[in-house]
């Protein structure tokens, strides 16, 4: 990698292989070659369920995850809620997303915070020798961070919600952020949920003299919860998102979870997203997980053919 004393020491080889994949890899609405938007991290999953549902929650989200893809959705958190959950991402990066939600006044407030480390880089001295500077010394490469605060409430049968976030990038010594509002609404009928928001309308991000909006996107969706088949419970979502600069995509999943005991539950998910054509990430995803009173681990696999496997965890708790 390359260190520049002037410019603050971007390790641009690696920044750029990381943008890189980043866009190959974004949400199945941008082909890589066409994106145009920042916040990249906006774009990625952020809840270990919502990705084993190919990443279709606008409607099928009721926990506190549900901050990240319709606020609306948090008015169905019936006390508290809380969870974390990590995923190991390409390049040795790291994309992780924490959230807590629980009553307040006559609606629920949320809390969330997504991260995106690009890890660390080696550094190499290019130029004056002596400038005392250890070539094998290492530097963060950067990361990109969205902390979010939310708000939902129940009127007469129509849930709506709304966000306020921050959204900030860094490169090495270089970083900007800009704030931005998510908008939702979701309402049942018959036991069906139906679900949109409009999320990531905000500024623009500038770094290194490159200007570029956030991804706003629009998410419409609805949820198919079927109770009672034996011990079988089944939950069906599908979703259709449209991002700037880039066509509406379909998008969903299908749940199914075996209710063991009273107390403890085994479920299985599998998604499936319309990729754009030479996209890096495999149009299916599935995982699991494991409910046992007010808690569950969740799993999800997310597979490339270009750049392998990954995998995120998750817990969740609640009361």
């Amino acid at each position: 990698m390359l260190y520049c004393p002037s410019r603050g020491g971007l390790p641009l080889r690696r920044l750029a292989a990381v943008a890189a994949v980043a866009a190959m890899a974004l949400a199945p609405q941008v082909p890589a070659q066409t994106n145009t938007n920042s916040g990249v991290l906006l774009e990625l999953p952020a809840s270990t369920r919502a990705l084993a549902l190919g990443n279709s929650f606008v409607a099928a989200g009721t926990d506190e995850a549900a901050i990240f893809y319709n606020p609306a959705q948090l008015a169905e958190v019936h006390k508290i809620s809380a969870g974390l959950s990590v995923q190991q991402w390409f390049l040795s990066s790291t994309l992780a997303a924490a959230a807590a939600a629980t009553h307040l006044w006559h609606g629920t407030i949320g809390v969330g915070l997504q991260v995106l480390d690009y890890g660390t880089t080696e550094r190499v001295i290019v130029g004056d020798p002596s400038s005392g500077s250890d070539p094998g010394a290492t530097i963060s490469a950067g990361g990109d961070y969205v902390a979010s605060l939310a708000y939902a409430v129940n009127v007469h049968g129509v849930r709506l919600g709304a966000t306020g976030k921050y959204v900030s990038q860094r490169l090495v010594d270089q970083s900007a952020g800009t704030g931005a509002a998510d908008f939702g609404a979701a309402f049942d009928i018959k036991g069906v949920t139906f679900g949109a928001s409009l999320l990531n309308v905000g500024g623009d991000i500038s770094i290194l003299d490159d200007r570029r909006p956030l991804p706003r996107m629009v998410r419409v969706g609805t949820a198919v919860p079927v109770h009672g088949i034996g011990p079988l419970d089944f939950l069906a979502t599908i979703e259709v998102a449209s991002i700037r600069d880039g066509k509406a995509q379909p998008l969903g999943g299908v749940e199914v979870t075996y209710h063991a005991t009273s107390d403890i539950a085994l479920l299985g998910r599998v998604g499936a997203l319309a990729r754009p054509e030479g996209a890096a990430i495999s149009p299916v995803s599935f995982g699991g997980g494991l409910r046992a009173r007010n808690l569950a681990l969740d799993y999800a696999y997310e597979g490339s053919d270009v750049l392998g496997a990954t995998h995120r965890v998750g817990v969740r708790w609640w009361r």
